[in-house]
């Protein structure tokens, strides 16, 4: 039986003063606090003060910028739905290298914002949970 575990989980946000963000902060914190053989990663889509005090805790990351589906251009102008279009591909394509990296045993997203954790889990085959703090 397996008893440590490799979890990566995805974050939105780069500072630690949003509820979001700091409930990945505690979550990380405990996890390893409870259970120190776990390996615990992240994406961070920049570096900034969450990674600062998540960094101790963490068996390694990774800065990827994942563009929100929340937030897309409109359909009319075509330049910029192409580009959000590139760069969300861009994101997957490197989130799936860091995933084959890695090789976890599970994946969360740690918000409602960005699909694209979700999506290369699931191209990779890997079990993806969704951790929501926001209401849509």
């Amino acid at each position: 039986m397996k008893t440590d575990m490799k979890i990566l989980f995805f974050s939105h946000g780069k500072r630690a003063n949003g509820g979001a963000e700091r409930c990945l902060l505690d979550l990380v914190k405990g996890l390893k606090q409870a259970r120190e053989s776990w390996e615990i990663y992240v994406v961070f889509p920049a570096k900034d003060e969450l990674w600062e005090m998540t960094r101790p805790y963490l068996s390694g990351y990774a800065f990827i910028r994942q563009p929100w589906w929340l937030v897309r251009p409109k359909k009319r102008n075509w330049r910029k739905r192409l580009l959000f279009n590139l760069k969300k591909h861009s994101a997957i394509r490197k989130t799936r290298d860091y995933i084959r990296e890695i090789k976890p045993d599970i994946t969360i997203t740690n918000t409602l914002a960005t699909p694209i954790g979700a999506i290369a889990s699931h191209a990779e085959n890997i079990p993806h949970d969704w951790f929501i703090h926001e209401i849509p």
